[in-house]
């Protein structure tokens, strides 16, 4: 039993990081995974985040390099962006499980697959508990 004391009653801070404990106790722990998966998996997700940066600070810059008046192809470069971001997540994500599935190593492309997927969750978390805190 935890000692309450630690904690503030009700915080949102410390249910969040009761839940994200209980996350990394689930995939960590329970499923036994690798450590080969967890930095792969982290790699993965790290790469994803770093390339949503890099695009997220592109569309946040992008009226200092195109000009702030709408265009014709303001909107057909966006889609563009956005389905080559989706190409190049899917590729940094699904490439080595799909390597690791066509040989017979279906149950090793799952879990690099869900440890990408649980990285890329905890990364999002930590990124939006920074955004409320500061």
């Amino acid at each position: 039993m935890k000692d309450r004391r630690l904690y503030p009653k009700s915080t949102t801070i410390s249910k969040f990081h009761d839940f994200l404990l209980f996350l990394l106790f689930e995939a960590v722990i329970i499923k036994n995974m690798t450590k080969k998966y967890l930095a792969d998996g982290f790699l993965r997700a790290l790469g994803v985040s770093l390339y949503c940066f890099a695009v997220g600070l592109f569309i946040w810059k992008a009226s200092n390099f195109f000009g702030s008046s709408p265009q014709f192809f303001g909107p057909i470069v966006f889609l563009l962006l956005f389905i080559v971001s989706a190409l190049i997540c899917a590729a940094i994500v699904f490439y080595t499980p799909y390597v690791l599935f066509t040989k017979n190593k279906k149950q090793d492309a799952i879990d690099l697959v869900i440890v990408t997927t649980f990285l890329l969750f905890f990364i999002l978390c930590v990124i939006l508990l920074l955004v409320l805190l500061f």
